[in-house]
């Protein structure tokens, strides 16, 4: 399998005068075995009992994940209603917290692509035969 690239692109804010600073990264894939919309959310409702939702951020997608949760919105009939996008906005509350988000994201997004690496190396074993003696 040809080699797997995706481009991580981060901006920063400047921190704010009550300590929080954001991060927004943005995903680039650089081909098609691999979707740009690598960052996956759970939408959930704004405020309990409201029916506003909004996408929260819980990490980068496993391999399984990039074909089974859609991109840019859940499925209508999905539950819990996952999705995927192509980029992550976090504010945190340090410079120091900023970075950390950073190599972490970074971090995880190198297990994808290494955790794909290691499926396209698979290898077809011998098929087991089993059976159920109808004697009995």
């Amino acid at each position: 399998m040809a080699r797997r690239e995706i481009q991580l692109t981060p901006q920063f804010s400047q921190q704010s005068e009550g300590g929080a600073s954001r991060i927004r990264i943005v995903a680039v894939s650089t081909d098609e075995s691999i979707p740009s919309a690598i960052f996956r959310y759970l939408l959930l409702p704004l405020q309990p009992g409201q029916e506003e939702q909004l996408g929260r951020f819980d990490g980068i997608c496993w391999p399984a994940e990039l074909d089974e949760l859609a991109e840019g919105a859940p499925f209508e009939t999905a539950e819990p209603p996952w999705f995927r996008l192509d980029y992550v906005d976090l504010v945190v509350n340090s410079a120091a917290a900023v970075e950390e988000v950073w190599q972490t994201i970074r971090d995880e997004a190198q297990h994808l692509l290494d955790t794909l690496a290691r499926l396209d190396r698979l290898t077809a074993a011998e098929p087991v035969v089993l059976f159920s003696d109808s004697a009995t």
